[in-house]
C-alpha cells in the first residue's frame, strides 16, 4: 500500500506510525488541486497535474524538447482543514521536518517556538492554544519534499513537553493516539489522509 510504503524507513515517527494505521479502522481521502487529472487518482507516486503539450525551445542553457506542469499549491487549503480539526477536537499537531537535522548550535524562531528533536530528527509540535495559520504553513513547507511529508493530528502526547528532547515513549504515544495522518503524494502535488474511525 502506497501510504505505508511512503513512510518506511524515513524517520522514527514515520516508522512508528506505520504500526498504528489499520485500513479497517480508518478512512482514506485526498485533497487535490482543481486542475487534477482524476484519471490518475490512484497513481499516488506520479504528478496528478495535467502535462502541457511538448514544446521545442530552451530553458536556460538547455535546448530541446520539454514539457511542464503548472504547480498549484494546496498548503493553504490543507492548513484550513488542519486548523479546523484542531479547533474542533483540540488535537495536537506534529509535523516532521525531514529536510532538517537537529543542531544544538543552530536556532530559528520556528524551532524556538515549536521545535523538538528525537536523536537528530526535527519535529514541530503545534498545540491547539498556540497554533496560527502562518506557523502551520511554515511547518508544512519545512516538511515537504516531492516524495515525503508527514503531519499527525493526535489526541494526546507531548502536551507538557518539559524539554525539546522528545523521548521514544512520546513518539509511541503520539502514534498510538493519532486521529489523522497526512502524507504527501502525487509527486508533491497533493496529499493523502488517513482518519481514524471512532
Amino acid at each position: 500500500m502506497f501510504f505505508k510504503e511512503s513512510l518506511e524507513g524515513t524517520n522514527s515517527l514515520s516508522v512508528e506510525i506505520i504500526k498504528y494505521i489499520e485500513e479497517n479502522k480508518g478512512v482514506f481521502f485526498t485533497l487535490l488541486p482543481e486542475e487534477a487529472n482524476i484519471t490518475k487518482l490512484h497513481e499516488f507516486s506520479q504528478s496528478i497535474l495535467p502535462e502541457q503539450p511538448s514544446q521545442r525551445g530552451s530553458i536556460g542553457n538547455l535546448q530541446g524538447e520539454y514539457t511542464y506542469s503548472m504547480v498549484i499549491s494546496l498548503e493553504k487549503e490543507v492548513c484550513d482543514y488542519i486548523i479546523n480539526e484542531i479547533d474542533k477536537h483540540r488535537f495536537l499537531c506534529v509535523v516532521d521536518s525531514f529536510n532538517e537535522t537537529y543542531d544544538p548550535q543552530h536556532s530559528c524562531d520556528l524551532f524556538d517556538g515549536f521545535g523538538g528533536f528525537f536523536k537528530n530528527e526535527v519535529y514541530y509540535i503545534l498545540k491547539p492554544e498556540k497554533i496560527s495559520r502562518e506557523d502551520l504553513l511554515e511547518c508544512l513547507y519545512r516538511s515537504k519534499t516531492f516524495w515525503h511529508s508527514l503531519c499527525i493530528l493526535t489526541k494526546d502526547g507531548l502536551r507538557n513537553l518539559p524539554e525539546r528532547n522528545i523521548k521514544k515513549e512520546e513518539i509511541e504515544e503520539i502514534c498510538n493516539e493519532a486521529r489523522c495522518v497526512m502524507i504527501g503524494a502525487y509527486d508533491g502535488d497533493g496529499y493523502i489522509f488517513w482518519e481514524k474511525k471512532d
